[in-house]
């Protein structure tokens, strides 16, 4: 239950700032919300530099048990693979 839980608060860090401002948040909001933007930016980024897979790949490797890299996509490869199959 903690991993789905895990997972669900990231997806929704994902462009809270756009969100925010949809539904016409305070100032004050808009800027926590920016902050955690930001914040989640760098994470993955230094996260990609470092291994090669931004922050959410690793949650969803947790989460389903699998080696997930978005950027296979890129390769037409499948996103999440079995850990046995490296």
């Amino acid at each position: 239950m903690i991993k789905i839980i895990l997972l669900f608060v990231l997806l929704m860090l994902n462009g809270c700032t756009i969100v925010a401002q949809y539904l016409g948040a305070s100032s004050t909001t808009l800027q926590l919300a920016q902050t955690a933007d930001m914040a989640k930016l760098t994470l993955d980024a230094v996260s990609s530099v470092e291994t090669g897979k931004p922050v959410m790949d690793h949650v969803s490797g947790y989460v389903l048990d699998k080696d997930c890299n978005s950027f296979r996509l890129f390769k037409g490869e499948k996103i999440c693979i079995d850990k046995k199959t490296q």
